[in-house]
């Protein structure tokens, strides 16, 4: 914060000492903040296998701890959270999670659930990624497009961009 005044102006990047990324600073002389400050991915590392090597993980343990509810015939759902705002958002997780789904035998799951979190104590984002049509219509916003009826609409468009997992 002392050395605001030494910054570039407009937008500078900067490799921080014992840190393993590197950040963008942009300097905001009209506004009260004075600075932005934002973490730039590393080339060659695509957090989105890391995604969904974590749904897969996640599918399976949450998978076999649920069989036991489903034996008897309980409807069971899956909560995960999300509280990673600096390079993920509810797009990227959704994505993962179909390529998880694709690749994980999840019979116990009934339904997946996504609460984005931000600061503790700050709101949250929760959508259903699988689900009855009926909840997911009344749940998610229109514009989403998330669950089953549109898994084919976002497979091909995630084989074209290239989306980890998706080939």
């Amino acid at each position: 914060m002392g050395n605001v005044g030494v910054l570039h102006e407009d937008t500078a990047k900067y490799n921080v000492p014992n840190v393993c990324f590197a950040v963008k600073v942009v300097k905001r002389t009209d506004e009260p903040s004075n600075f932005l400050v934002r973490r730039l991915t590393p080339p060659g590392e695509d957090n989105k296998t890391q995604l969904v090597d974590k749904f897969c993980e996640g599918l399976v343990d949450k998978n076999e701890q649920l069989a036991q509810y489903r034996s008897t015939g309980a409807d069971t759902i899956l909560l995960a959270e999300s509280d990673d705002i600096a390079l993920v958002n509810l797009n990227i997780l959704y994505r993962a999670f179909l390529c998880a789904e694709s690749e994980v035998f999840m019979p116990n799951i009934n339904q997946v659930w996504m609460a984005h979190t931000y600061a503790p104590g700050d709101w949250c984002e929760i959508v259903c990624f699988l689900g009855p049509n009926s909840i997911m219509d009344n749940v998610n916003p229109a514009n989403y497009g998330d669950g089953p009826r549109y898994r084919h609409v976002w497979i091909s468009a995630m084989r074209k961009e290239g989306f980890a997992g998706m080939s």
